[in-house]
């Protein structure tokens, strides 16, 4: 039986963490999945303020089936093009953890997010992870 060789990613979320509490740490949201599609995640929060917070592209969530991660689209499309990179054909989507099936997030799971900004603030995104509150 041969194991297939994942090339390993470091998680490094881009930009800044531009919500932080008094000692520097993101301060999080909780949040419901209340659409997903296979482009699309909408979630709906518990703030005020925020109200819908919608996952695409690189945020876009999926879970790890065989360990707790949660896997984001930039961390899925940068081994596609490692793949690509490297003269193979793409392999199915997979954790860049442990090799092993992933999905996406599904209606009712439940979330915690943050907001990160690139460091001039040209731009900013919401980034979120499972998480059960």
């Amino acid at each position: 039986m041969s194991t297939l060789a994942a090339p390993r990613l470091k998680r490094q979320l881009p930009g800044l963490c531009a919500w932080i509490d008094e000692l520097g740490r993101p301060r999080y949201i909780k949040g419901i999945v209340v659409y997903q599609s296979s482009r699309i995640q909408w979630v709906e929060t518990d703030s005020k303020m925020v109200g819908l917070v919608a996952l695409l592209a690189d945020t876009y969530l999926y879970c790890c089936a065989r360990c707790p991660s949660t896997v984001y689209g930039q961390e899925v499309e940068a081994m596609r093009q490692h793949d690509l990179d490297c003269g193979r054909m793409p392999r199915p989507r997979r954790c860049p953890f442990c090799s092993g099936p992933i999905a996406p997030v599904q209606r009712g799971d439940r979330l915690r997010l943050h907001y990160r900004c690139a460091a001039n603030g040209s731009s900013g995104a919401w980034w979120g992870e499972r998480f059960d509150w």
